[in-house]
């Protein structure tokens, strides 16, 4: 059988101009969709720091302390019930048991590679691979591009989780079904445990059955029978079966019956195969569970001897049991935290990124009449708009930032105004540097001012000189034209 199947279509350069124009329209899409993703995930609340304001009480739940207020209660995880799965596990300590349920069957692979052709035109070559593997949502095969030789029967048994009514940290309880757990971990199934049940309809629907023919050096290939129907007397009578018991070419398989669930290497299973080797269409069923007995912290809203969740500022709701001490589970809340923070960052980061080039998209369909200079465009077009995207994403980040906390916008502000005032100080600074030095009598000289010192001597009055105390007479004073050359005034 064929598991990997290729095709081959043809674009001329309108196509790929009307791709690059559907490809621009995602493009503004993503850059602008990327902006409130970015505001949204900084105005997140860090679980941390509201867990550090909780008030921490005694385990034994005794006194009114923290009463209508977040507490922190540190003590082992107990229960004082059993639940178990109704139709496959019997009932234990558990303050969660997660029923999971996979089926052997057909995954479909899409792989898309374009080639550019002179002139603007491409060869899409799209390859299909099938594959069988475990997978917990098997897909419909009619959704499948090669559906013949690929079917996947219908899953008619689905995961589920199970809760006990009340669970307990110290002398406080809460409901487990309500509060965030711990994770499940996987739990040794025993065959006292399991409840042999076969789980679907009254009348389930025929199991696949394995065709006795199948090519040289594969496996069987399940088919799936189809449903009785009145004999056509128009139909030639499907012939007899070989003695071997393989059905003849053309014949179709008898349809084989509902094969119950049973237990197998600490798991419930059911199929034709076995957990080593199994058939598509097989169905395996483990368990993980939260178990009692842990050191935990529980974070909620005290009434009296129960825990409920706690509004913060309605903004974030806190109602966990956190492994650890008060400390340590802080430090696990604050590690989510920043993992989650990152994580967006750098999502809001690539959908701009990504979103520029797409937007560029038309240009480059049309540098790919020749297909090195698209190829060119391309790679400087991501390399261009890495930095763009960068200096985008960290503006956006580090304003959302400033305007969801408190302190940091009152430290902007300050930052800000103290920045104008220091330079307006050094502007007044640097014109007061500027003006020329004061000269005689305290006064400022003339632009064109003597220097330092007084009046030059060369051809003025004598050092300590000048013109006569009560000035020149009236109507006197140095000739209109000046001394004569080598002349100087009075007293020379």
């Amino acid at each position: 059988m064929n598991d990997v199947f290729r095709s081959v279509s043809h674009r001329s350069l309108g196509d790929n101009l009307l791709e690059s124009i559907k490809g621009f329209l995602i493009g503004v899409l993503l850059f602008l969709a990327a902006f409130p993703v970015l505001w949204w995930n900084e105005g997140c609340v860090d679980s941390a720091d509201i867990a550090k304001t909780a008030v921490v009480v005694k385990p034994d739940a005794s006194g009114s302390e923290g009463e209508g207020k977040l507490v922190a209660v540190t003590d082992k995880l107990a229960v004082t019930e059993t639940v178990g799965d109704p139709e496959m596990l019997a009932p234990g300590a558990y303050v969660e048991l997660r029923r999971e349920v996979e089926m052997y069957a057909w995954i479909e692979k899409k792989e898309t590679e374009t080639k550019k052709r002179l002139g603007g035109g491409s060869d899409v070559t799209t390859t299909y691979s099938y594959r069988l593997d475990w997978t917990a949502s098997p897909e419909s095969s009619d959704s499948f591009a090669h559906p013949e030789g690929h079917e996947n029967p219908r899953l008619d048994v689905r995961s589920s989780v199970f809760h006990p009514g009340v669970a307990q940290v110290g002398g406080f309880s809460f409901p487990p079904g309500d509060v965030k757990l711990p994770p499940a971990t996987s739990i040794d199934v025993t065959a006292a445990m399991v409840k042999l049940v076969t789980l679907g309809p009254a009348e389930p629907p025929p199991a696949p059955v394995v065709s006795a023919k199948a090519p040289p050096g594969k496996k069987p290939v399940p088919v799936k029978a189809p449903p009785p129907k009145k004999p056509d007397p128009k139909k030639v009578a499907p012939k007899p079966a070989d003695d071997d018991g393989a059905a003849a070419e053309g014949d179709t398989p008898a349809a084989a019956p509902e094969l119950p669930f049973r237990f197998v290497s600490s798991m419930i299973y059911r199929g034709a195969g076995a957990p080593e080797r199994p058939l598509p269409g097989d169905v395996k069923v483990s368990f993980k569970a939260v178990t009692p007995g842990k050191l935990v912290t529980l974070y909620g809203t005290r009434q009296g001897a129960s825990v409920l969740p706690f509004d913060f500022e309605g903004k974030e709701k806190l109602f966990r049991v956190v492994e650890g001490t008060h400390k340590e589970a802080i430090a696990t809340l604050h590690g989510e935290y920043t993992t989650r923070l990152w994580s967006v960052r750098a999502a809001g980061f690539f959908m701009i990124w990504f979103g520029l080039a797409l937007v560029i998209g038309p240009f480059n369909a049309v540098l790919d009449i020749v297909p090195f200079i698209g190829q060119s465009g391309r790679f400087l077009t991501g390399l261009v708009m890495f930095p763009v995207a960068f200096v985008l994403a960290s503006v956006t980040i580090v304003v959302s930032a400033i305007a969801h906390s408190t302190v940091l916008l009152v430290l902007t502000v300050v930052a800000f105004v103290g920045g104008i005032v220091a330079f307006v100080v050094l502007r007044r600074n640097a014109a007061r540097k500027k003006l020329p030095p004061p000269g005689p009598g305290g006064g400022y000289a003339p632009q064109t001012g003597y220097p330092q010192g007084g009046y030059p001597q060369q051809g003025g009055y004598p050092q300590g000189g000048g013109p006569p105390m009560g000035g020149y007479p009236q109507g006197g004073g140095p000739p209109m034209g000046g001394y004569p050359p080598g002349g100087s005034g009075p007293g020379r």
